[in-house]
């Protein structure tokens, strides 16, 4: 039997199959197919071995996140935005935090650790979270990476990060139960209710933890709560007189560079060392906000103010041009219509204007007027027009292009039925 289990591991392998050739082995002496089966089956469950784990009183917090979310809807601009739901138990007692957060990112996730001690009023000497990112940067068997965010916490609160075995389920079934009992208790509730802020969410979140924790458990005659008092609260570990501050950490490219070529900088001193890492490291940060600035923006043309041409007969002024390239009109909030005949470079110019704001920090789109009414027209029907607008209104400047093709055509782009409002007053706009 334990061979055929063996071999049913295979992928593509049946027990129908294994049986068809152990008939041909063993001839009219071999088992029917039902009986075959049966005796399988009995064989595998006195196989089954699980060991009951033993949860000590302040030893463990279990961690992990709900999968489903509740919606929160911004009153604004009436996009519907997923909270995710981070839920903490504790071993012995099956004390149970919960809480929304926009994200299971690293900022969420040590932000809610912090909300959970002073919830749970002291830290265990174990914590158990799942394999996620935020909580592992490599996950391995037998050695795995925590983040050094986490690890810092963890060293802050005195206690220690033990992330489950990947793909081991039962390391962590404590948590998946609470998970289970949070989605059916609490999130089950709500589903009725429309919240339009965090906070509100979790306050519902918080009145409806209390009476969870608070209720007696199956077949016992005590809470969540009566053994918290009587288990695990007695043996938590006190919290530090300040709580732990978020602080993501890096390894900066320069501090690499100097690492590979160690006998190239051996003559320097710390005091110059220091100063170039700090100026390359600077480089390289805003070499890489510029990249994704310009990727963001989409410009038409990859333009710049240095390869205007002056010398074209178009009427171009160095001091306006320069004028221009400061940006300050950006800063007085004025908007900026470049106007021409066709083929005198337009497009290039407001591409020029856009890469050089890009340079300065600051956040560009451009759009070809006729595809962003159609995109206007298209999510005012499906729903998607709050979702565009403010996506709209975050840039700091937007170049509208081909405007005369769409104001010569307004039957068909430019009615109330396809715009329904303004175009963001936030952004500054360079119409062509």
């Amino acid at each position: 039997w334990f061979q055929i289990h063996t071999e049913l591991k295979r992928k593509g392998v049946t027990i129908q199959l294994l049986w068809e050739e152990y008939v041909a082995t063993h001839g009219t002496a071999a088992y029917q197919y039902s009986r075959f089966c049966d005796l399988y089956r009995q064989w595998r469950q006195q196989q089954k071995r699980s060991m009951r784990q033993q949860h000590l009183a302040g030893d463990k917090l279990f961690i992990d996140y709900c999968g489903p979310t509740i919606g929160v809807v911004d009153g604004a601009t009436g996009e519907i935005r997923s909270a995710q739901i981070f839920v903490a138990v504790l071993g012995a007692s099956n004390y149970t935090y919960a809480e929304a957060t926009w994200s299971q990112g690293l900022p969420d996730w040590i932000s809610s650790h912090v909300r959970t001690f002073e919830f749970f009023g002291g830290v265990t000497q174990l914590l158990v979270p799942d394999n996620l990112k935020s909580a592992v940067s490599k996950a391995d068997r037998y050695a795995p990476e925590v983040n050094t965010t986490y690890a810092e916490l963890a060293r802050h609160y005195g206690t220690t990060v033990l992330p489950t075995r990947p793909r081991k389920p039962k390391d962590k079934a404590k948590v998946e139960v609470a998970v289970q009992v949070v989605e059916r208790w609490i999130l089950a509730r709500l589903r009725h209710h429309t919240f339009f802020c965090l906070s509100e969410l979790n306050t519902a979140i918080r009145q409806l933890l209390q009476e969870m924790n608070a209720r007696p458990l199956q077949r016992q005659k005590v809470s969540r709560w009566d053994l918290f008092e009587t288990l695990d609260r007695p043996a938590l570990r006190p919290l530090p007189s300040t709580p732990y501050e978020y602080a993501q950490w890096k390894k900066a490219t320069a501090l690499s560079l100097q690492w590979e070529q160690p006998t190239t900088y051996a003559d320097l001193s710390f005091e110059e060392r220091i100063g170039m890492l700090i100026e390359r490291e600077t480089l390289e940060r805003e070499n890489r906000r510029l990249t994704r600035l310009l990727q963001r923006a989409k410009l038409r043309v990859p333009a710049s103010i240095e390869e205007i041409d002056y010398r074209h007969p178009r009427g171009l002024e160095r001091p306006k041009m320069a004028a221009l390239a400061s940006c300050d009109w950006i800063a007085r909030h004025q908007n900026l219509l470049v106007t021409g005949p066709t083929g005198c470079g337009k497009t290039w110019i407001a591409c020029a204007l856009g890469n050089q704001a890009c340079r300065r920090g600051i956040s560009v789109r451009y759009f070809r007027l006729p595809r962003l009414l159609e995109q206007l027209r298209i999510g005012h029907g499906d729903g998607s027009y709050p979702r565009l607008m403010a996506q709209l209104a975050k840039c700091e400047i937007l170049i509208l292009d081909d405007c005369r093709r769409s104001m010569d055509d307004s039957s068909r782009w430019v009615n109330r039925s396809a715009v329904p409002g303004p175009l963001p007053r936030k952004a500054r706009k360079i119409w062509k």
